[in-house]
């Protein structure tokens, strides 16, 4: 399965009707959610459910048993989705024109995926929507939102004449839907059945923009062609190399992030300086916000800076997924199969779970009254979590599975605890833990000669050659190719340096 967008053309009368539906989605959530809240916490709450939960965790043998039972104690409270769907028809059939049946289930269905990240995995609590944070009206078949173009009449009914050639159908009322026909990618996507529809709205500093998207059967068109080939490929927090049979790559993932964050730093503390101005009673003296219901006066500048702030967010977020599309396919003209070791990204975002240590040089602060005083700072318990927000590694990944299985090759994972491609010396055989910061090793070829290599090209270049088994790299083959390798890393790195362009610092030059 695969999506398309198109943007819907709207005015100010038809605007309206699209900003109710949304307004009453973020209501029927918010309903949905206050009652699944409701039903875990009176689970929670029961003896039996605790007693089962904590025998569950110490159990070795009966937790087959004690989870049937835990279960079967969950659908007494109607925490399963057909239950929540049942709940979800009362209060649908109160705003039928509003909201459809299929909607409703659909909206409930992502509810209750909360529901089980709180029951069955790491999920602490149900969060409350505000009205703008909903963005898509879902729907779970073509009947929960009715879409008519010359390609897809199958779907129309006898008595059904659609107003405009392209349109989208939302409680009676018909939305033109713009689609430029003289695209090939379009017109060959297009060709695929639709399997459903939904409205999906985008902030833009002028306000809300409205779009269709259709979920269409079967793979995406393919724009970009790739070899047949095995690459090694090192996925870092903010670069990823790769290493071919005759040359090698070592990008930075969504280069230009720091430029939005700049944006987005400068608008927040504009947006900050207002509300203080317009708000000075709910702040207290030290200048943090006062705890209780506060009542908050916003001008229309400060709503417009709010918007710039949400579109900036938008833009990032989007230029940081099409930087990964475009890198992917440059990197995939010469491969479509890549051996690389399994990251948990999430892991890396949490905090230190060492103790609070000093730094071992001692730095100079200087006073309120003038005098200096030397002391030793805590050394920062934060790790990659800012890392990954800019460059979103793990999404780059799925991208590259996504792509891989299109063109017919694959993305092989292997186990970083078996495999230990950032510790492994080929030359002596031997697993040496390197600290993080050091970024270069020495290695020598097979005529004893030491040669400097870059750490993450030269883990891709293990992993490109790994045994059969995929669990350990094959010396033989690491010794063969290892003299070029070192050219073709010498050529990369010098084409790099000729840019002139600076580079994170984890990059080694």
């Amino acid at each position: 399965m695969h999506t398309i967008k198109f943007p819907i053309v709207t005015g100010r009368e038809k605007e309206k009707i699209l900003a109710k539906g949304f307004r009453a989605m973020a209501r029927f959530h918010n309903i949905m959610v206050r009652e699944a809240r409701r039903r875990l916490r009176h689970l929670q709450h029961d003896p039996e459910y605790q007693r089962l939960k904590a025998e569950y965790g110490q159990a070795a043998e009966r937790k087959e048993e004690i989870g049937k039972e835990l279960n079967q104690l969950t659908k007494q409270y109607g925490l399963i989705e057909k239950d929540l769907w049942k709940y979800a028809s009362v209060h649908q059939k109160k705003h039928p024109h509003l909201i459809s049946s299929h909607q409703a289930q659909e909206e409930t269905s992502r509810v209750y995926q909360g529901v089980c990240k709180v029951l069955y995995s790491d999920g602490k609590e149900l969060h409350f929507k505000r009205w703008d944070d909903i963005h898509t009206i879902a729907s779970k078949s073509w009947n929960g939102l009715r879409y008519y173009d010359p390609y897809h009449t199958e779907y129309y009914k006898k008595n059904t004449i659609p107003k405009y050639q392209n349109e989208i159908e939302y409680h009676g009322c018909q939305f033109k839907v713009k689609i430029n026909w003289n695209d090939p990618y379009v017109k060959e996507s297009m060709q695929h059945e639709i399997s459903y529809v939904q409205i999906a709205r985008e902030m833009f500093p002028s306000g809300w923009r409205y779009y269709v998207i259709l979920y269409l059967e079967g793979d995406a068109p393919v724009k970009h062609r790739s070899k047949e080939g095995v690459a090694g490929l090192d996925p870092g927090v903010s670069t990823a190399a790769v290493v071919y049979n005759d040359h090698c790559e070592l990008i930075e993932l969504a280069p230009d992030c720091k430029s939005y964050n700049r944006r987005i730093r400068i608008l927040q503390n504009k947006i900050d300086r207002t509300m203080r101005i317009h708000n000075p009673q709910n702040y207290n003296e030290d200048g943090t916000i006062k705890k209780g219901d506060l009542q908050w006066n916003i001008s229309k500048t400060c709503w417009r800076d709010k918007r710039k702030l949400t579109t900036l967010y938008r833009k990032k977020a989007a230029y940081i997924k099409q930087s990964h599309e475009r890198q992917i396919n440059v990197l995939m003209k010469d491969a479509n199969t890549f051996i690389l070791e399994e990251m948990n990204f999430k892991a890396l975002q949490k905090r230190s779970k060492k103790d609070m240590e000093k730094t071992e040089k001692p730095v100079e602060v200087k006073k309120k009254d003038g005098t200096k005083k030397t002391i030793r700072k805590n050394k920062r318990k934060r790790r990659f979590g800012s890392s990954i927000q800019d460059r979103a590694p793990a999404g780059f990944v799925t991208i590259l599975k996504r792509k891989c299985s299109q063109a017919g090759g694959a993305v092989i994972e292997v186990s970083t605890r078996e495999f230990k491609a950032s510790q492994y010396d080929h030359s002596k055989n031997q697993y040496i833990k390197v600290p993080l910061s050091q970024r270069w090793k020495t290695i020598k070829n097979e005529k004893g000669e030491k040669c400097r290599v870059q750490r993450d090209l030269y883990s891709a270049f293990l992993l490109k050659n790994s045994n059969k088994n995929r669990n350990t790299p094959d010396r033989k083959k690491c010794i063969k190719e290892f003299d070029g390798f070192v050219d073709h890393m010498n050529e990369c790195i010098e084409g790099i340096k000729q840019t002139n362009t600076s580079y994170p610092a984890c990059f080694g030059f």
